[in-house]
């Protein structure tokens, strides 16, 4: 079997990770495109039918636009700050140099030692006799 180029080769181990990107991404913000066009709800979560652009129109018409934006804009930050300060928080508590806490909890030291992972958890050694 022939030998790849190192940059063929980088792309191949790249790929998996484009590829799952991609399905994770891509796919729902295309259902969720192809579903605006359409007339689902929870009414007709099974039978609906394609609208086209009729709820666009009805919502540029009835002026639902603005509410819509500040509602999306509100929840975006509603739910992105609270969990990026959470994050923060923690990073700087489990960071700290000179803190007790540090001392006695240490996330690799406890993942390190616990059971399963020392092999205390898979039972007594056999021994040679």
């Amino acid at each position: 079997m022939p030998r790849l180029s190192p940059k063929v080769e980088g792309f191949l181990y790249f790929l998996p990770l484009v590829v799952a990107v991609l399905f994770l991404f891509l796919y729902p913000v295309l259902y969720a495109v192809y579903i605006s066009f359409t007339n689902m709800n929870l009414l007709h979560i099974f039978n609906y039918r394609f609208v086209g652009l009729l709820q666009y129109e009805l919502m540029l018409r009835q002026g639902y636009l603005a509410s819509l934006l500040i509602n999306e804009v509100a929840w975006t930050l509603g739910s992105l700050i609270p969990m990026m300060a959470l994050g923060f928080a923690l990073a700087l508590i489990l960071n700290q140099r000179d803190s007790s806490t540090r001392s006695s909890y240490s996330p690799g030291r406890s993942l390190a030692s616990s059971p399963s992972w020392s092999g205390a958890a898979c039972g007594p050694t056999p021994t040679a006799s």
